[in-house]
C-alpha cells in the first residue's frame, strides 16, 4: 500500500469514527499506533510518560468522536 491510500484510508477511518463506528476507531488505532508511538516516546524521552500521553490520546479522541 502506497502513502497516497494509506492517507485516504486514515481520512475514511476518520470519518467513520466521527460518525461513533468503535470498529473503524479499532482499525485507526491499529494503523496508526506504531507511528503515533514513535513520535511521542522519542518527544517525551521516557518510555513510561509517553505510553501514558498515548492512552489519554487515544481514549480522549474516542471520547470526543
Amino acid at each position: 500500500m502506497n502513502e497516497g491510500s494509506e492517507l485516504f484510508e486514515e481520512v475514511q477511518l476518520v470519518e467513520q469514527v466521527v460518525a461513533g463506528d468503535a470498529a473503524a476507531f479499532r482499525q485507526l488505532y491499529d494503523l496508526s499506533y506504531g507511528r503515533v508511538a514513535r513520535y511521542v516516546q522519542k518527544v517525551a524521552g521516557d518510555f513510561g510518560l509517553a505510553d501514558d500521553i498515548i492512552a489519554q490520546t487515544y481514549t480522549v479522541a474516542w471520547q470526543k468522536s
